[in-house]
């Protein structure tokens, strides 16, 4: 069920958390973890619907607009917000009670991953790092362009990427240093 927010989107409520994510394509994609069995009952009775109601209305906005998992083709969300966290808590997690114990610090805010986490915790993208730092390339054309392919790809799922560049020379310093190849 859904209500209008201000923009007249569809905004997720807590009577969502009875009937758990729907079935689609990305929600197959979660983690191990969820999808045994035996810890589907234990991480279902884990959920706090009423800790939705922490969240003020730019907060939950935020989370519907940003975080929650979507429909492949219908676009529309397939995830409540303790969902969501729960969802994350598998990802970051190797068992259903260490999962349990971590869902239960996000919801209360004791705790809180970054956003790439946020994001792809739990998918198929598992993407867990929030920068990297790539090292520089080698003074060549061919190895520059092979870096930017690699900080595209890195990019794609999120977060951010310092590259290191001493290794190329600036064209002051390869003037001077063709100057003093032509003198010796």
């Amino acid at each position: 069920m859904a209500v209008r927010g201000r923009a007249g989107r569809p905004t997720p409520t807590t009577s969502a958390h009875r009937a758990g994510p729907p079935a689609s394509p990305r929600a197959r994609t979660r983690t191990e973890l969820a999808s045994r069995e035996a810890n589907t009952r234990a991480l279902d009775d884990a959920i706090d619907p009423a800790a939705d109601r922490r969240f003020e209305y730019f907060g939950l906005r935020t989370v519907y607009d940003r975080y929650l998992l979507r429909h492949p083709t219908t676009r529309t969300v397939i995830e409540t917000p303790q969902y969501w966290l729960l969802r994350v808590a598998c990802g970051l997690s190797r068992t259903a009670d260490e999962a349990i114990r971590f869902y239960r610090l996000m919801p209360r805010l004791a705790y809180l991953p970054s956003s790439p986490t946020l994001f792809n915790s739990g998918t198929a993208h598992p993407q867990m790092s929030s920068c990297f730092l790539v090292d520089s390339p080698r003074d060549e054309l061919e190895s520059i362009y092979e870096r930017y392919a690699q900080v595209a790809k890195l990019s794609k799922f999120a977060g951010g990427i310092g590259i290191s560049w001493p290794r190329i020379r600036s064209r002051v310093l390869h003037q001077y240093i063709e100057q003093q190849n032509h003198l010796v």
